[in-house]
């Protein structure tokens, strides 16, 4: 037997008669078949039945309630509900039991029970012997209703959505993968160009429209935000083509929203924001960024910025390239950025940073700089004060130039100008200057010094009255060319100083242009060549003086050639013809007699020989030309060996040595350096004779060397001279000529010859043939 409470009673047939007005029904007492069916009817409904008596305690559990409770009657029946659930105390549950209770009224509300999890809708209803709780679990009902207006609220949101995205130049997208459909806002397909009807609603319109390039990196973007069930972010900036043929630069954000149980995509929304003008933009200041770098590149200059509260130090790339940092270097403070500066200029930069900050007056000022490697560096440094609106200086800003070339520059100009003045001064060089719209002349000290006068002439009218009056049509013609925009030219004047004097100049003149290319200045110079003219007249006379002793000579060398020939043929002749026709009535004594006189008339007659070839190598024309010195060597030695097989001699011959010379000379030196050497080896079994080059002080020296009886060294400054011989006739045969004539020959080529000896041990014949000189010489 089941004792139910009369609320209960009034609640369950209320349900049973599917919602008539029980309110006012009061059952006093039921017979026990009429609780028994009261019973059955209670455990049959689909909704949880609790009565409590007036302490609260548990007096019945239907079967549902007892589902919904996880507790059975026979657990809870005599306990404390609200021991037995605890957390219904702090819900809004046990709040409204209290107060049907007390107003003993019943109390209907719907809640949501965080220990189940579960929505319900309760009624309460008060009795004099207790409480019963009718709760029906709608969470299902809840849940629905939640979907609906949460749909709602989206479809809300989305349409608020679109209209936002629209008004902020962006469109909104929408992907159903289920069902293959892409929804594109109107406000995305006039992006693009297109109406709203233009455009299928193909997952894959999308993919059409983008530029191929940029759909790669687009799908493998959206595929990481699939794989990583959306932790990773679909973000690209990409391009579309515009139905027009222009380019719409898209930001395109999305993600999805719905996946199903095996985590596949189901539906993914998103937008694109058009930001063309803003990619024009950026790549407008790209292009002017690196413009002003690449300015700043050529110009060498940087720019600098820096922030008094934090310290902070902002540079230009070039400006780390001027100081020779890494663009990676930090600049801790404004310390750190004066160890940058040179020992010595440390102080005064701080001091105009100080002043820029007391006096806000901009500065202009030139430092030395030092970088990692020690190079100093200077620099031109521009500095000004940044304020805020209420006038605070808050930074200070500038550029930093490299001056270092332009400074190197000044200083050479300054040589130069200085060199420039000392030659003029030692030249003895006036400049002056004609202004062609005024004709005033100026002249400069030493100009006035050369004519001897305290101030020049006031225009040039009176200047051309000092010159020689037959020299006047050539200057005037001068003057004419170079108006005419003609080539500087240079000729060489007489005039009159004001004592009288006549005096030579070498004078130069050009013609200056302005803007517009007209002439507007006359600029030139006046060398005072009258010493160089006198000289001139000397060498000239000097010149016919030392034309008629050459003509002397060669009449002394054709004498010596003939008149001497004669008398030593004659007694060479007389001596043969004695000792053949009266030889056998002379002895042996008188014989020997006779052969040293024949001896000594050919050596005598070598040594005309030997000086008319020595007069020759002095006058005669030089033509140059490379000559293999190696291969004249090689003839020569040949030829000797020729004459003498049986001598022993070993040739070490560098090939191809050659010189920028004339042959004939070069023939005459390589022929008596090799007899020399030939001569010299002559008492030795075996010879060695070596030709070769080296190089000393950057100079090529040719040489000749040989292992055979050399010299004394402190008889070496007697080996080229005419006629001097450091051996004994009887011992080397010879006339001392040929080493002369050696050295004639080089000097002639402008270079130099020497010689290195020890006795016995050989000696090495060294000459130099100065390249320079020699096509300097062969000019036309």
């Amino acid at each position: 037997m089941v004792n139910v409470p009369a609320a209960a009673i009034d609640d369950a047939q209320g349900s049973a008669v599917s919602g008539e007005d029980q309110d006012g029904l009061q059952i006093n007492a039921l017979d026990v078949e009429g609780q028994d069916l009261l019973a059955s009817v209670l455990d049959r409904i689909n909704d949880g039945v609790l009565a409590l008596d007036t302490q609260s305690r548990v007096v019945y559990l239907n079967p549902r309630a007892t589902q919904i409770l996880h507790r059975s009657l026979a657990e809870l029946r005599g306990k404390n509900v609200w021991a037995e659930f605890p957390d219904a105390v702090d819900h809004p549950v046990y709040a409204q039991a209290q107060q049907a209770m007390a107003e003993q009224r019943p109390i209907n509300a719907t809640f949501f029970y965080p220990p189940f999890q579960r929505w319900f809708e309760n009624r309460i209803y008060p009795s004099h012997d207790g409480l019963t709780f009718y709760f029906t679990d709608v969470t299902e009902h809840q849940q629905a209703a939640q979907e609906r207006q949460q749909t709602e609220q989206l479809r809300v949101e989305l349409n608020l959505l679109e209209t936002t995205l629209e008004s902020i130049l962006a469109g909104y997208w929408d992907i159903d993968f289920a069902q293959g459909i892409n929804y594109m806002s109107p406000g995305l397909k006039r992006m693009f160009g297109y109406d709203d009807a233009d455009l299928p609603t193909e997952v894959d319109t999308w993919q059409r429209l983008i530029f191929a390039e940029d759909l790669p990196p687009t799908l493998a973007c959206m595929d990481r935000h699939i794989a990583s069930h959306g932790v990773e972010p679909y973000y690209n900036e990409v391009r579309y083509h515009h139905r027009d043929g222009s380019t719409v630069w898209v930001l395109c954000a999305g993600r999805v929203i719905e996946w199903d149980d095996a985590g596949n995509p189901l539906h993914m929304v998103g937008c694109h924001v058009d930001i063309t003008r803003l990619k024009e933009a950026e790549a407008k200041l790209q292009r002017s960024e690196a413009h002003l770098r690449e300015a700043q590149r050529i110009g060498n200059l940087g720019s600098w910025t820096f922030e008094l509260a934090t310290e902070r130090i902002l540079w230009s790339d070039q400006l780390y390239r001027i100081f020779g940092l890494s663009l990676d270097t930090v600049l801790v403070n404004f310390e750190d950025l004066q160890q940058r500066f040179h020992p010595e200029d440390r102080e005064r930069h701080r001091q105009v940073v100080d002043q820029l900050l007391s006096t806000h007056e901009p500065y202009d000022e030139e430092f030395r700089i030092v970088r990692p490697d020690g190079t100093e560096v200077m620099i031109n440094v521009r500095g000004e004060t940044l304020c805020n609106d209420q006038g605070v200086v808050t930074h200070l800003t500038g550029t930093a130039q490299d001056v270092t070339q332009r400074k190197r520059a000044e200083r050479q100009m300054e040589e130069i100008s200085l060199r420039l003045s000392v030659a003029l001064d030692s030249g003895r060089i006036g400049t002056w200057t004609i202004d062609l719209q005024t004709e005033a002349v100026t002249w400069d000290d030493r100009l006035l010094h050369i004519y001897g006068l305290d101030h020049g002439p006031t225009s040039l009218g009176e200047w051309l009255q000092t010159f020689h009056r037959e020299d006047l049509p050539l200057l005037e013609a001068d003057l004419v060319r170079v108006l005419s925009g003609a080539q500087p030219t240079s000729q060489t004047l007489r005039f009159f100083r004001q004592d009288g004097e006549l005096r030579w100049v070498r004078a130069t003149a050009l013609m200056e242009t302005d803007a517009s290319g007209q002439p507007w200045r006359m600029i030139g110079t006046m060398i005072d060549i009258t010493e160089a003219k006198l000289a001139e007249e000397q060498i000239r006379q000097t010149s016919a003086q030392l034309e008629a002793s050459n003509r002397e000579l060669e009449a002394f060398a054709y004498s010596v050639s003939h008149d001497l020939r004669a008398p030593l043929r004659a007694i060479d002749g007389f001596s043969q013809a004695l000792l053949e026709d009266y030889g056998d009535r002379v002895d042996a004594d008188g014989q020997d007699y006779f052969r040293r006189i024949r001896h000594n008339i050919q050596r005598m007659g070598q040594l005309i020989d030997d000086l008319l070839r020595l007069s020759r190598v002095s006058r005669a024309a030089m033509h140059y030309q490379w000559v293999d010195l190696s291969a004249l060597v090689q003839e020569q030695v040949a030829e000797l060996q020729r004459d003498e097989p049986e001598r022993c001699v070993d040739l070490h011959l560098t090939p191809d040595l050659t010189a920028w010379a004339d042959r004939t000379l070069m023939q005459v030196v390589i022929t008596n350096l090799v007899q020399n050497a030939w001569k010299f080896t002559s008492h030795h079994p075996q010879a060695h004779i070596t030709f070769g080059q080296t190089q000393q002080d950057g100079e090529t020296v040719y040489f000749l060397q040989d292992d055979g009886a050399g010299f004394d060294m402190a008889y070496a400054n007697q080996l080229f001279g005419v006629f001097q011989r450091l051996h004994n006739t009887d011992e080397f045969p010879g006339t001392g000529i040929g080493l002369a004539t050696v050295q004639r020959i080089i000097h002639r080529h402008g270079g130099r010859v020497w010689a290195e000896a020890t006795v016995e041990q050989g000696a090495t014949l060294s000459f130099t043939l100065p390249l320079r000189s020699a096509l300097a010489e062969a000019q036309p």
